[in-house]
């Protein structure tokens, strides 16, 4: 178990210095290799695309219209900083890279960089052995995790395509019997794996603040055993989730710091015309966010680069984005290393204990660890309770926020837990 101090954060300003502009996030970036999307792709959009030095890679199988393309020519496609122009203001010149990049979109193409996607959490903390919780009834609606693999006892049952393995894609969705998920990472239909904790860790926070109510779980494996993957994968783990029948929410403890995806946003527009709500993670310092020029790195209202899925909660009505709270002298605070916003972040979670949440283990008895990962399911719990029918209501993000005014009870220790962020934030302190 871990040691516990009590915390003041004031998130004083930060100046980033020794950083270039623009920042390059040039380790969250593939130059070479991108994703593209386009209605109805033909045949002489194949070609057109092979006459600029690309060469198709993948195809994702549940939407054979989103593929990744590859160079050729050894030349990257895009600037350092994921961006056709390399970051400056003025277009591009009339080699490499930036011509690509700029024509493809004149053309009728959706892309974007290949990005990595990573959880939030930058501690290699792991919890194993962590107690399932008991089967429950079917019914009560779907819900997706993109995740690692996962760990439950209580996965969905795809009845349109069982457990035959009868090499048949019984469902017509692009997967071969994906009885109970599957994993985009490895292409099959495997979805658990003893080494990859952090979806088992999500999952469990979710089935916790949902005991008692019927629900299914649905694992879209889109990262590996490093907790990281690839945008590619979690698209096409966004294009299957939109012909899963009944499924509500979908929670996506993960994100990528970076210019905005356009890609990404048609996709979770396909959500929003389903009906299904996408609940993601505010995001955490990380690594891979090596440099920015914004005053506080942890707020995306005055970031430069900002976290995506998350970010996107300000454009769209099914985006609820969330982080972590806690008290300190009964004063509600963000924790730290935390993204927190007035704009972009919808939630914030109080941890169970200070900023941590707790996990019980078959091993060990109680363990703790943080992040806006583990706050995420929480949220995604009281976004598949709150939604109402239709689906489609496009109010539905309201609805769900407003379930309970002010404050949503926490099934598990009957506290105060979650805080609609709709009050000023100053110095990371909300202020109600």
């Amino acid at each position: 178990m871990r040691l516990y101090h009590s915390l003041i954060v004031l998130f004083p300003a930060i100046l980033l210095v020794g950083c270039e502009k623009p920042c390059s996030n040039s380790s969250n970036n593939d130059t070479t290799s991108v994703i593209i999307y386009k209605e109805r792709i033909s045949q002489a959009d194949i070609d057109l695309l092979k006459s600029l030095g690309l060469k198709k890679t993948l195809t994702c199988p549940c939407d054979s219209n989103l593929q990744l393309w590859g160079d050729t020519t050894d030349i990257p496609i895009f600037g350092h900083d994921g961006l056709a122009n390399n970051g400056d203001s003025k277009p591009g010149g009339a080699s490499g890279s930036r011509i690509r990049a700029n024509i493809l979109p004149t053309l009728g193409f959706e892309v974007s960089p290949d990005y990595i996607v990573r959880s939030p959490d930058i501690n290699d903390h792991s919890i194993k052995n962590l107690i399932l919780f008991p089967e429950t009834l079917p019914g009560g609606g779907l819900i997706g995790i993109m995740d690692t693999g996962v760990h439950s006892n209580n996965f969905w049952n795809n009845e349109n395509d069982p457990k035959a393995n009868d090499a048949i894609d019984n469902d017509r969705n692009g997967l071969i019997n994906d009885y109970q998920g599957w994993n985009f990472v490895n292409g099959t239909n495997v979805v658990t794996n003893a080494d990859e904790a952090h979806g088992t860790m999500v999952n469990y926070l979710l089935e916790r603040e949902l005991r008692g109510k019927s629900y299914k779980i649905v694992p879209m494996v889109v990262l590996n055993e490093k907790k990281e993957g690839r945008l590619f994968k979690m698209l096409c783990a966004m294009a299957y989730s939109t012909k899963i029948p009944d499924l509500k929410t979908i929670n996506a403890s993960l994100g990528y710091y970076g210019p905005k995806s356009a890609v990404l946003e048609t996709f979770i527009g396909k959500l929003k015309d389903r009906g299904i709500m996408l609940v993601a993670a505010a995001g955490n310092a990380h690594p891979s966010d090596s440099c920015d020029n914004s005053g506080n790195p942890r707020d995306l209202d005055v970031r430069k680069y900002k976290f995506y899925p998350a970010s996107h909660s300000k454009e769209f009505s099914n985006v609820i984005s969330a982080t972590t709270v806690y008290t300190f002298h009964e004063t509600t605070r963000i924790a730290p290393d935390q993204n927190f916003s007035k704009r972009y972040v919808d939630v914030g979670v109080m941890g169970d204990k200070e900023k941590y949440f707790e996990f019980k283990t078959d091993s060990s008895g109680l363990d703790f660890d943080w992040g806006s990962s583990y706050a995420t399911p929480i949220a995604a719990a009281f976004s598949f309770s709150g939604q109402t029918h239709p689906l489609s209501l496009p109010n539905q993000k309201d609805i769900i926020l407003s379930t309970t005014p002010g404050i949503i009870p926490n099934r598990y220790k009957f506290k105060a837990v979650t805080y609609p962020i709709n009050a000023s934030i100053r110095s990371g302190v909300l202020v109600r």
